[in-house]
């Protein structure tokens, strides 16, 4: 007579398809994430300045196309922007402002954003370009 020997039931859970899993999702993730783009979606003008030093954490003003105003990603009104940045200065009178203006708005659109921010105490506030290919 033959025997057949019974297999034993494994009482330890096997962990490697889920290494395999994670790994393959660190890997996308990984190629993925320096891809997405954050904040709103501005074509900025195109200059030869370099990247400034010292600089701080500051808050981000966006202006489209359109026109409309948004306060780190915010969408927000032009009587709102000028309440959060005069509460904001009240908390930190130290603060600073990165406008990100589309290049196709008109110079008087740029000015009356920036009389917001100065109106409202601010009176850091950087203007964000791309820089140039050098051709």
């Amino acid at each position: 007579m033959i025997r057949k020997k019974q297999k034993k039931i494994q009482a330890q859970i096997n962990v490697t398809p889920f290494v395999d899993v994670m790994l393959v999702l660190l890997i996308v993730f990984m190629i993925c994430a320096p891809m997405m783009h954050y904040g709103v979606d501005v074509s900025l003008p195109k200059t030869q300045s370099g990247k400034m030093r010292n600089q701080t954490e500051s808050l981000s003003i966006s202006v489209n196309k359109k026109g409309e105003l948004f306060l780190e990603k915010v969408k927000i009104s032009h009587k709102s922007l000028s309440k959060k940045l005069k509460a904001l200065h009240a908390k930190n009178p130290s603060i600073a402002c990165s406008l990100y203006a589309d290049s196709s708005l008109s110079y008087q659109t740029i000015l009356e954003t920036l009389t917001i921010i100065n109106t409202a105490g601010v009176s850091s506030v950087s203007l964000v370009s791309e820089s140039k290919a050098k051709q």
